[in-house]
C-alpha cells in the first residue's frame, strides 16, 4: 500500500529526529502506529504480531485462519450502533 502524507517543516524535523533516534523507518513507524490504534490493548498487538509472524514462516491454512481471528471488526454489523 502506498499513500502520500504532508508534513510541514516542523513537522518534518519532528519526524526525521525520530526516525534518526530510534533507527526505524516512516514505513515502520506508520505500520506501528496503525496496528496501535486497531489492537486497542497490547496483549492483542502482541497476539496479532505472533499470529501474522507465524503465518509468514509457514503460510499454511491453518496458520491463515488464525491470522484472521484477529481481523474482528469483519464480523461486526456495521449497522449497529
Amino acid at each position: 500500500m502506498k499513500f502520500q502524507v504532508t508534513f510541514n517543516d516542523e513537522e518534518t524535523k519532528l519526524v526525521e529526529q525520530y526516525m534518526s533516534d530510534t533507527g526505524e523507518t516512516i514505513s515502520e513507524i506508520v505500520l506501528r502506529a496503525l496496528l496501535e490504534r486497531i489492537f486497542d490493548d497490547d496483549a492483542k498487538l502482541y497476539d496479532y504480531e505472533v499470529a501474522r509472524d507465524k503465518y509468514k514462516e509457514n503460510p499454511s491454512e491453518e496458520n491463515l485462519a488464525e491470522l484472521q481471528k484477529h481481523f474482528w471488526w469483519r464480523n461486526e454489523n456495521k449497522n449497529d450502533v
